[in-house]
């Protein structure tokens, strides 16, 4: 069965009974997915799509799909159903603020309770961070909150899949190290019906000893199969290891320390790999990290800032699993990593910037890219009065 906003009322708690029944069960499986999908915001279609796929994708007797479903038309309330061989089995909760730390730490706690699988997965849909927005949209996740869950998890997830827009970024990096091994996410806008999970669940039904590495990675491939058919549609994804999260950040935190002093003389070097780097974003904020680094090292004569730049490229190189793009924004360069926020011009300052550590990545990236940006406006404003009078 297929269920659906309308029947709502014909649910009974019978989740637990079920799991309890069937605990011990010879093909316990290997795999459970804890999918939390949030439907406010305009995304009721997306959340009800990820429900017709694992229910009309075979689930072996290997895997296990734990999911939370927002009502769209009555906030606070939710349905969490159990998928897995057998029939459906779903219960009504009131779940409160699904943005909120204690409603994705309820879930969590539900979801380990009745979870059997050997590898723990958690899948969020939900809108992502809007790189230069002031304040989430309805129907948003904030990695912030989502990383505050985790922390007080008595367990967590091997891996996270985010179909979230703008969530594959060093900023979620900042967030989420830690809480996973690895992160899979998408570093532009990612579209309805996001991610194929009816064939994910499928090739992970048919092949359940492979890795959660390898895991990840067939995420990526198959979203590149899938939205390869709709070429006109940009979309990309890439696959992080969260253990390489720390030396990523660190790194860029001291090419950040190496630049500032020198930013007047760097400029151009900076403008100049910034142009050669995939760019995308509402306003063309967002710019791939390793990239970026691996230009500028090649463009400074500055041999410190060179270094530096060096070890942020090898360091994105070594976080990243696989990475795919069709197009980004109105970039069709080829995406092979992270993004990370560098604005051409003064754009509004993304959350995780105004909420960071005083020493903290985001502070120190953000200080670098103030400066960047204040040179720049300088600069176009002695030009201007270089200009001759009409």
């Amino acid at each position: 069965m297929r269920c659906s906003n309308t029947s709502w009322g014909l649910f009974v708690s019978v989740a637990a009974l079920w799991l309890l029944a069937t605990a011990g069960h010879a093909d316990s499986p290997q795999w459970t997915l804890l999918a939390y999908l949030r439907s406010a915001g305009g995304l009721a279609e997306a959340a009800e799509g990820y429900l017709q796929q694992f229910d009309n994708q075979a689930i072996g007797p290997q895997v296990q799909v734990l999911t939370q479903i927002e009502s769209p038309d009555r906030p606070g309330q939710a349905r969490r159903l159990v998928f897995q061989s057998g029939p459906i089995q779903g219960t009504a909760t009131t779940c409160g603020d699904m943005d909120s730390p204690a409603a994705l730490g309820d879930f969590l706690r539900w979801g380990r309770e009745h979870a059997s699988g050997e590898h723990l997965l958690l899948l969020v849909l939900a809108h992502g961070p809007w790189p230069a927005e002031e304040s989430p949209r309805p129907g948003t996740v904030q990695l912030g909150n989502l990383a505050q869950a985790l922390a007080q998890a008595d367990t967590l997830p091997e891996a996270i899949f985010l179909d979230s827009c703008y969530s594959g970024t060093l900023e979620s990096l900042d967030h989420l190290q830690g809480r996973a091994r690895y992160l899979v996410a998408a570093p532009g806008l990612l579209y309805s019906p996001g991610l194929p999970w009816g064939r994910i669940l499928t090739a992970l039904a048919r092949k359940p000893e492979m890795s959660v590495r390898d895991l990840c990675q067939l995420v990526v491939e198959q979203t590149c199969d899938f939205w390869s058919a709709r070429p006109a549609t940009p979309a990309g994804l890439v696959a992080l290891d969260l253990n390489q999260a720390p030396a990523l950040l660190q790194a860029t935190r001291q090419l950040a320390l190496t630049g500032l002093p020198m930013m007047n003389q760097t400029l151009a070097d900076l403008t100049g790999a910034r142009g050669q780097a995939p760019t995308w974003g509402p306003h063309d904020e967002l710019v791939e990290a390793g990239t970026l680094a691996d230009t500028l090292a090649g463009l400074t004569a500055n041999h410190a800032l060179a270094a530096a730049a060096r070890r942020t490229g090898r360091a994105a190189r070594a976080t990243t699993l696989a990475a795919w793009s069709q197009q980004i924004g109105n970039d069709s360069r080829s995406l092979s990593g992270p993004g990370v926020f560098f604005p051409l011009r003064t754009v509004g300052w993304p959350a995780a910037y105004r909420q960071s550590e005083p020493a903290g990545f985001a502070a120190v990236w953000g200080s670098f890219v103030q400066a960047y940006l204040h040179e720049m406006t300088a600069k176009v404003a002695l030009a201007g009065q270089d200009q001759p009078a009409c």
